[in-house]
């Protein structure tokens, strides 16, 4: 898959840190990833010889796109409550009238990280989604949370899609989820990763789309994998043109704690049609860095 130097390296960059190690014994490790590869779309003529060739639009125009990558961590005082003052780092990376954008966002404020990588060619596309929360000895983290999420298109306009009559919209890729968690001595942890499309119509009828998830939530602690080929469709079997909205997600989030009376849920990956929330604001805070920590991003 062609893409930008950016997105290359996003996939040796999250294997170099799923298999890095912090110093210092660990209490709590929890870790998450997504790789969709080789996603793309392709046209199958439903009536061959009508002399009505297979079609379709994409109106990029309407479209909108997000991705962030944000780690959260909160301290314990003495008294082994949660104190205040903790650090946020968050960068997100809002985009319109594109289809799968190219680029990358990261954040590395200490023991956690969270990448957000995405690119695309022609028909092609990927995504590559990780993040890592850990609390070792002596750190005096209470919680430590990441959260990396992608939602490379989005559009509630019935018309973002237009395939022409006795057309078939195929779409084809490699998904793979991978969590792991540690079940350390004291370990409070949990990981989650989703993977969502779907197509509407005018009338909010579900036209086509995929939707997956892993969870470590009532597992063992190791390691989980989900390897899946994915493969839907949407459909115009009519002699008149057919519109729909349009509308992806994906997502990579986990905790670790050294409480399980502040052991957080693992946030879900927003419904298809939030992104308008998100870029008003609500849905996602604003970019925090307190105590020095810094901010890491790319774009190509």
């Amino acid at each position: 898959m062609a893409a930008t130097n950016a997105f290359k390296a996003a996939p040796w960059l999250c294997a170099a840190l799923w298999a890095g190690t912090l110093a210092g014994p660990a209490w709590a490790d929890s870790r998450a990833r997504l790789e969709l590869e080789d996603f793309g779309w392709s046209l199958v003529d439903l009536r061959p010889g009508d002399g009505i060739a297979p079609g379709v639009t994409f109106d990029t125009s309407r479209m909108d796109n997000l991705m962030v990558a944000r780690v959260r961590e909160t301290y314990a005082g003495a008294d082994g409550q949660p104190l205040p003052d903790g650090t946020d780092v968050m960068f997100r990376r809002v985009g319109q009238q594109q289809f799968f954008p190219r680029g990358s966002v990261y954040a590395f404020p200490g023991n956690g990280s969270a990448v957000a990588s995405q690119g695309n060619n022609d028909r092609d596309f990927g995504v590559n989604l990780f993040g890592l929360a850990r609390n070792t000895a002596g750190d005096g983290v209470l919680v430590n949370r990441f959260d990396a999420h992608t939602v490379p298109v989005s559009s509630s306009f019935v018309g973002a899609i237009v395939l022409a009559p006795y057309t078939r919209l195929v779409w084809t890729g490699d998904l793979r989820m991978e969590l792991e968690t540690s079940g350390g001595e004291r370990a409070h942890e949990g990981a989650l990763a989703v993977f969502r499309m779907r197509m509407l119509g005018a009338d909010g009828q579900r036209l086509g789309g995929w939707s997956t998830h892993l969870d470590t939530e009532g597992q063992a602690p190791g390691t989980l994998v989900r390897e899946q080929s994915l493969r839907f469709a949407l459909t115009n079997a009519s002699g008149t043109a057919l519109a729909s909205t349009l509308e992806a997600s994906m997502r990579v989030s986990g905790y670790t704690s050294q409480n399980p009376v502040f052991a957080p849920a693992v946030a879900a990956v927003p419904e298809p049609g939030a992104l308008g929330l998100m870029l008003t604001g609500v849905g996602v805070v604003g970019v925090a860095a307190r105590r020095g920590r810094r901010v890491h991003a790319a774009e190509a």
